[in-house]
């Protein structure tokens, strides 16, 4: 079996929704913002960002016109490099994932990513995480490198993740945060270990859940 990790509300806090959403410290909050607006905006950068490869451009470049084109429409008084600077507080690891990630590798488990990521907070949570250096880089499917998100192009990122481990989907245990990308995985044949941070015992219970397809803890 092959374990394949969700980044955003499995591995990280999701990004941009703790940058302009969280409570008080967000920028919805901070500038006293139109909700329904700033959703929008936010909303159409990552539909444009998470599948934009990096081309010739380094990923600082990415990260620079996504902060232009988030400034031009909310117009806050703040620069790029302000907003990037106080973005990077949000780069936040969920507890016990790395933990979690950890007792795999050392069991010699074959792990892989799939998600759906921009190519600049990719690089800023690699360069956080104490576990995703130890999971091979061909075995992650990402958005920004395939051009697609999960379900897009007739779920493209999934196969990327079958054809790196040359495999079924039923050898592949995925562990997802959101409710669609579950059912679009369970829907392609994988076997889906739901996430949900707030749970209690979470960690206990995916590790019994993987143990119970086979997976040694």
């Amino acid at each position: 079996m092959y374990v394949v990790f969700d980044i955003g509300g499995v591995v990280f806090e999701d990004i941009w929704e703790g940058i302009f959403f969280q409570k008080s410290t967000g920028i919805l909050d901070l500038f006293d913002l139109n909700a329904q607006q700033l959703n929008r905006v936010c909303r159409n950068c990552w539909d444009r960002f998470a599948v934009m490869s990096l081309g010739s451009d380094p990923w600082e470049m990415l990260e620079v016109k996504y902060w232009k084109d988030i400034l031009r429409d909310i117009q806050i008084p703040w620069s790029v490099e302000e907003c990037i600077e106080y973005s990077q507080r949000f780069i936040i690891p969920i507890p016990g994932v790395d933990d979690l990630i950890n007792l795999l590798v050392k069991n010699r488990t074959q792990l892989g990513i799939c998600s759906n990521q921009t190519a600049f907070w990719f690089e800023r949570q690699l360069a956080v995480s104490k576990t995703l250096r130890f999971i091979d880089r061909k075995n992650m499917a990402l958005s920004f490198e395939q051009g697609a998100t999960k379900g897009q192009k007739n779920n493209l990122l999934f196969k990327v993740v079958l054809d790196s481990f040359n495999c079924q989907p039923a050898e592949i245990i995925y562990i997802e945060d959101r409710i669609k990308h579950q059912q679009d995985s369970s829907d392609f044949g994988f076997k889906v270990i739901k996430f949900n941070k707030d749970e209690s015992a979470l960690i206990s219970t995916i590790k019994n859940q993987l143990e119970s397809y086979g997976v040694l803890l």
